[in-house]
């Protein structure tokens, strides 16, 4: 089993970034590179996910992102609305999925309601980059450019 609170040679871990923007429109930093494994979710009195948002969207146990052999992937846990990935709606990884799904530098995960189609604005988007990303103005500008060219959101 993995101790999430102990750090991990940071060899044995692809480099990685998630930008993530909130459904409060900031966007903020989680460095992957940290440790093997990150939970994702909303956070309650009871439940304190590695990577928390605010939206009432996401799950408190929506999914984990994980690094198996230098490489990352995101299990969706299926809660009550889905994760896309590139615009393109994955199956929950409890029961429907027998593996997680592998993340590509540049893949924009988005937590919505139903398609995109019709976002809602308490939607969040996080782009997964493989690299290791510290300054805010770039992953800012990264991933702009990035949301506007792969997700067909009007992000504003």
């Amino acid at each position: 089993m993995i101790d999430l609170n102990s750090e991990i040679e940071e060899s044995s871990i692809l480099k990685a970034t998630l930008v993530v923007r909130d459904c409060d429109k900031k966007i903020w930093l989680c460095d992957l590179t940290k440790r093997e494994k990150w939970s994702f979710g909303r956070a309650t009195s009871s439940i304190h996910p590695d990577i928390c948002v605010k939206s009432g969207i996401v799950s408190r146990d929506h999914g984990v992102f994980m690094c198996v052999e230098r490489q990352w992937f995101y299990l969706d846990h299926g809660g009550k609305n889905g994760t896309f990935i590139n615009n393109e709606k994955i199956l929950s990884g409890k029961g429907k999925r027998k593996y997680p799904v592998l993340l590509n530098d540049g893949d924009m995960l988005r937590v919505d309601h139903s398609d995109l189609t019709n976002p809602d604005t308490r939607g969040v988007f996080l782009l997964f980059l493989e690299r290791k990303v510290s300054d805010l103005r770039e992953a800012e500008g990264i991933f702009t450019k990035f949301s506007i060219h792969s997700t067909g959101c009007n992000l504003k």
